[in-house]
């Protein structure tokens, strides 16, 4: 057995998935050149694949410039696992994050994310699907707190380095939904993205809204970059569904 999604891999599919990517960013919830403080990732290579075979899979990312602190990626049928190593030590232990086993979906970063003085990670496993579904990514977040780290797993969709941002002071990361409406004001069915505010704290995040006014925020998902909040829909409608995208944030604290 490959090791593919339960989505599986539709090849046909890129060309769409590329362009709901780049439409993804065009409705971001605020434009790429807003002046918002943003946090940079730093994009961490792989340095060994390990020994593949059908039912298990190995990926180990390094920090450039300093090789002795590695992210390892365990990919078998069940989903990936993620593990940290400082010095050859185990700092993180071995630790499921996600189900998706798309082996090509995996990527690593790293970064200040708490604004805490030490090295953060973020871990992706994508689902390897079709169309929109190709966008669903799992992160694993392990945060630093004193002289250990915790995991948290984010489900979003399509993340890019504009969502990781500082609001009002706080480091955060914005969480992307998307939802469709079959009956708009206008009396036609529309696609919306959703977005919401996590607070990155040590060891930890959580759901805040309250760090930025126009939050959560729901923006029409048009065919022209738009940033704004839509009032195509009924206060009911956007309340429904944005209660349903914070429902299922969380994958894993």
């Amino acid at each position: 057995m490959k090791l593919l999604s339960s989505f599986g891999v539709c090849v046909i599919s890129l060309a769409f998935a590329g362009q709901i990517l780049a439409y993804n960013i065009d409705h971001g919830s605020f434009a790429s050149d807003a002046s918002i403080k943003r946090i940079p990732l730093a994009k961490m290579r792989i340095v060994d694949k390990g020994d593949n075979n059908a039912t298990t899979a190995l990926a180990k990312f390094a920090v450039t410039n300093d090789p002795g602190t590695q992210i390892v990626v365990h990919i078998g049928n069940d989903g990936a696992y993620v593990e940290l190593l400082i010095g050859n030590k185990p700092v993180f232990q071995k630790s499921r994050f996600t189900d998706f086993n798309f082996q090509a979906g995996i990527e690593a970063y790293c970064a200040d994310l708490n604004q805490a003085g030490k090295r953060d990670f973020a871990v992706y496993a994508s689902s390897g699907g079709c169309g929109l579904a190709s966008g669903y990514t799992d992160i694993a977040f392990l945060l630093s707190e004193q002289n250990t780290y915790r995991l948290t797993t984010v489900q979003t969709l399509w993340p890019n380095p504009d969502n990781y941002l500082v609001l009002s002071g706080k480091p955060c990361f914005i969480h992307t939904a998307f939802e469709n409406v079959e009956k708009c004001n206008d009396g036609k069915e529309h696609n919306f993205w959703i977005y919401n505010i996590l607070v990155i704290e040590t060891g930890n995040m959580r759901l805040d809204n309250n760090l930025a006014p126009e939050f959560p925020k729901t923006i029409w998902f048009t065919h022209k970059p738009n940033h704004q909040e839509t009032t195509i829909i009924t206060v009911k409608q956007k309340a429904e569904f944005i209660r349903a995208a914070q429902k299922d944030i969380f994958r894993h604290k």
